[in-house]
């Protein structure tokens, strides 16, 4: 953006002494370079196609926007009576999809949030003056003691709510954990929202890893009385932004492990229930992907200079070049025959099949890594059925 306000103060008399940027027609183009400060030192610009994604991290703003913590779900306007399942399984495809991409691009695993080093940081490139964490960021620092506590033990509560089967409403009352429609009680305590059963027992403790690191906890320099800091927030603690930094996925891999603890307790499938042999997936395309760059208007952002404050436009039109992830046209072919008339649902997943070592993934080690890309209603008659998904556009890439 600063070489974007600076082509608008000097117009296109300048293009030619940025290496970035190029005339296009009417307009500034700017190649979007992850590769160049502040973002050169960091282990994940391989995947920084997605995670720097505007559509994407526009799209998790957005989300958190209609569904606030803190507003009541007879207010909300979408998933008001799902918001804490929503909260999972929203979060679990995110972190599904950034795992897919960092074994495409040979970065391995998701690394593990302990409570040591955390050895990934991330520099925005944001002009707070707190930044984000270095590489090799130390938890172990005196001053972090006090929220490293206070994580373990509002984890704690819900590991130990999760081994013994049931959560403690503010009543007092015990509420069973070991069904799955649980999923919804739990996601409510975990984001700690307002419709959480016990507000005052299972406390927010994602926002304390936030701002931990995202480097943003309040030590000194306040003013009135104490009570207002003068820290900013981070990358991590803006929903536009979050997406971009790696200690978000650290922090959801921790978070969506508590989920995968209740998953694991609860009553198992027979085989029974699983099986479908009259099911038949009969063909299932090569999903081909490259990229393509788009471009992104930012002439809004830029400031006016007096003639353009008179005729309210902008007398020069910046673009940025990004790439962005696309596909080819594919096909599933699946075949469906019941022996009763009904209604199905068949859902569309894609998942990993080799790990960071290049070994088969068993498919019980497999299952939180799949992530959903479709789904498609059928009716049954008792008779062979066919469904056919075609997909030409780049909706989940």
């Amino acid at each position: 953006m600063t070489t974007a306000q600076r082509i608008n103060t000097h117009g296109f008399r300048m293009v030619e002494h940025y290496p970035s940027t190029y005339k296009w027609d009417e307009n500034v183009v700017i190649r979007w370079n992850a590769t160049i400060w502040p973002y050169y030192n960091s282990q994940s610009t391989p995947v920084a196609y997605f995670t720097h994604d505007y559509g994407l991290n526009t799209f998790y703003y957005n989300a958190h926007l209609s569904q606030p913590s803190w507003l009541n779900s007879e207010v909300l306007p979408i998933n008001r009576h799902r918001r804490g399942e929503w909260f999972w399984i929203f979060h679990k495809q995110i972190v599904a999809r950034y795992y897919m991409e960092r074994l495409s691009n040979g970065l391995g695993e998701i690394p593990e949030l302990g409570h040591e080093i955390v050895k990934e940081g991330y520099n925005s490139g944001l002009l707070y003056h707190n930044g984000g964490p270095p590489n090799y960021f130390h938890l172990d620092q005196p001053h972090f003691v006090n929220e490293i506590e206070e994580i373990y033990d509002y984890e704690r509560c819900i590991r130990d709510a999760i081994d013994q089967g049931y959560l403690i409403d503010n009543l007092g009352e015990h509420i069973n954990l070991r069904a799955p429609e649980a999923i919804e009680t739990l996601g409510r305590v975990i984001e700690a929202n307002v419709d959480s059963p016990n507000t005052q027992y299972y406390r927010d403790f994602i926002s304390i890893w936030k701002k931990v690191l995202g480097n943003s906890l309040v030590q000194e320099h306040q003013y009135f009385h104490r009570f207002v800091p003068l820290v900013v927030p981070s990358v991590l603690e803006h929903y536009q932004t979050a997406l971009r930094d790696p200690a978000f996925y650290m922090i959801w891999k921790r978070v969506l492990g508590l989920f995968q603890s209740w998953q694991e307790k609860l009553p198992k499938y027979t085989r029974e229930e699983l099986a479908l042999p009259q099911v038949q997936i009969q063909k299932v395309d090569k999903l081909m992907t490259y990229f393509e760059y788009s471009y992104l208007n930012v002439s809004s952002h830029l400031h006016m200079n007096e003639e353009e404050v008179k005729g309210v436009y902008d007398q020069v039109s910046v673009l940025v070049q990004h790439p962005r992830l696309k596909h080819k046209r594919f096909q599933v072919r699946v075949s469906v025959k019941s022996e009763v008339a009904k209604s199905v649902l068949v859902k569309f997943f894609l998942a990993p099949k080799y790990d960071s070592h290049g070994y088969e993934i068993p498919l019980h080690l497999n299952t939180q890594n799949f992530m959903q890309f479709d789904e498609q209603l059928g009716l049954e008659r008792g008779y062979l059925t066919k469904l056919t998904l075609v997909r030409e556009d780049s909706r989940f890439t």
